[in-house]
Protein backbone atom coordinates (compact mmCIF):
# COMPACT_ATOMS: atom_id res chain seq x y z
CA UNK A 1 0.00 0.00 0.00
CA UNK A 2 2.47 2.02 0.97
CA UNK A 3 4.99 1.77 -2.34
CA UNK A 4 2.24 1.12 -4.38
CA UNK A 5 -0.59 3.39 -4.19
CA UNK A 6 0.10 6.15 -1.54
CA UNK A 7 2.17 7.71 -4.09
CA UNK A 8 -0.45 8.41 -6.11
CA UNK A 9 -3.51 9.17 -3.92
CA UNK A 10 -1.90 10.58 -1.17
CA UNK A 11 -2.83 13.82 -1.38
CA UNK A 12 -6.57 12.79 -1.47
CA UNK A 13 -8.91 11.79 1.05
CA UNK A 14 -10.82 9.00 -0.26
CA UNK A 15 -13.97 10.85 -0.91
CA UNK A 16 -12.18 12.89 -3.26
CA UNK A 17 -11.24 9.19 -5.14
CA UNK A 18 -12.95 8.43 -7.79
CA UNK A 19 -13.60 5.45 -10.44
CA UNK A 20 -11.94 7.72 -13.13
CA UNK A 21 -8.84 7.94 -11.02
CA UNK A 22 -8.68 4.70 -9.78
CA UNK A 23 -9.18 3.63 -13.38
CA UNK A 24 -6.38 5.33 -14.94
CA UNK A 25 -4.06 4.69 -12.14
CA UNK A 26 -4.92 0.86 -12.48
CA UNK A 27 -4.31 1.81 -16.39
CA UNK A 28 -0.53 3.28 -15.97
CA UNK A 29 0.31 0.08 -13.17
CA UNK A 30 -0.91 -2.12 -15.61
CA UNK A 31 1.41 -1.02 -18.36
CA UNK A 32 4.00 -0.98 -15.80
CA UNK A 33 3.29 -4.68 -14.76
CA UNK A 34 -0.49 -6.68 -14.57
CA UNK A 35 0.64 -7.81 -11.35
CA UNK A 36 1.57 -4.64 -10.08
CA UNK A 37 -1.56 -3.75 -10.94
CA UNK A 38 -3.60 -6.56 -9.63
CA UNK A 39 -1.63 -6.14 -5.85
CA UNK A 40 -2.22 -2.05 -6.32
CA UNK A 41 -6.10 -3.17 -7.33
CA UNK A 42 -6.75 -5.66 -3.85
CA UNK A 43 -4.78 -2.71 -1.80
CA UNK A 44 -7.07 0.01 -2.57
CA UNK A 45 -10.03 -2.48 -2.38
CA UNK A 46 -9.03 -3.00 1.20
CA UNK A 47 -9.22 0.53 1.76
CA UNK A 48 -12.26 1.39 0.55
CA UNK A 49 -13.58 -1.56 2.15
CA UNK A 50 -12.81 -0.62 5.43
CA UNK A 51 -14.57 3.09 4.89
CA UNK A 52 -17.62 1.84 4.06
CA UNK A 53 -17.57 -0.64 6.48
CA UNK A 54 -16.61 2.21 9.09
CA UNK A 55 -19.27 4.54 7.24
CA UNK A 56 -16.64 7.14 6.05
CA UNK A 57 -17.57 6.64 2.46
CA UNK A 58 -21.23 5.52 0.87
CA UNK A 59 -19.44 3.15 -1.65
CA UNK A 60 -16.63 1.63 -3.33
CA UNK A 61 -15.20 3.14 -6.34
CA UNK A 62 -13.06 0.22 -6.79
CA UNK A 63 -16.05 -2.05 -7.62
CA UNK A 64 -16.88 0.55 -10.49
CA UNK A 65 -13.61 0.12 -12.45
CA UNK A 66 -12.78 -1.67 -15.35
CA UNK A 67 -11.18 -5.67 -15.31
CA UNK A 68 -8.03 -5.80 -15.91
CA UNK A 69 -6.87 -7.89 -18.45
CA UNK A 70 -3.90 -10.23 -18.47
CA UNK A 71 -1.47 -9.93 -21.23
CA UNK A 72 -1.38 -13.02 -23.37
CA UNK A 73 1.38 -15.00 -23.28
CA UNK A 74 3.72 -17.46 -25.32
CA UNK A 75 3.06 -20.81 -25.74
CA UNK A 76 6.77 -22.48 -25.20
CA UNK A 77 6.04 -26.10 -26.40
CA UNK A 78 8.65 -28.50 -26.70
CA UNK A 79 9.57 -29.92 -30.52
CA UNK A 80 9.77 -33.55 -31.45
CA UNK A 81 13.40 -33.16 -31.48
CA UNK A 82 13.65 -32.56 -27.64
CA UNK A 83 10.44 -34.62 -27.20
CA UNK A 84 12.23 -37.76 -28.13
CA UNK A 85 15.41 -38.20 -25.98
CA UNK A 86 13.65 -37.44 -22.92
CA UNK A 87 11.16 -40.25 -24.31
CA UNK A 88 13.63 -42.67 -24.47
CA UNK A 89 15.43 -41.61 -21.40
CA UNK A 90 12.36 -41.99 -19.33
CA UNK A 91 11.77 -45.76 -21.01
CA UNK A 92 15.29 -46.53 -20.71
CA UNK A 93 14.37 -45.52 -16.75
CA UNK A 94 11.27 -47.58 -16.43
CA UNK A 95 12.85 -50.27 -17.49
CA UNK A 96 15.74 -50.41 -15.04
CA UNK A 97 18.49 -49.76 -17.70
CA UNK A 98 19.08 -46.05 -17.28
CA UNK A 99 18.47 -45.80 -12.88
CA UNK A 100 21.78 -47.21 -10.94
CA UNK A 101 19.65 -47.86 -8.22
CA UNK A 102 17.05 -50.08 -9.89
CA UNK A 103 19.88 -52.01 -11.40
CA UNK A 104 21.96 -53.15 -8.36
CA UNK A 105 19.61 -55.70 -5.81
CA UNK A 106 19.80 -54.47 -2.40
CA UNK A 107 18.82 -57.05 0.51
CA UNK A 108 16.89 -55.36 3.40
CA UNK A 109 18.18 -56.52 6.83
CA UNK A 110 17.03 -55.71 10.23
CA UNK A 111 18.93 -53.13 12.28
CA UNK A 112 21.02 -54.94 14.96
CA UNK A 113 20.05 -52.88 18.23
Amino acid sequence: MRTLVMPAFEHFTLREISISKIGRFLKGQAKISYSRAKHAKVDINLAFGLALRCEAIVRNAVLGTARLRCPPSTVNSLTISQVRPSGRQSARGNAGEGCPARSRTVSWKPSSR
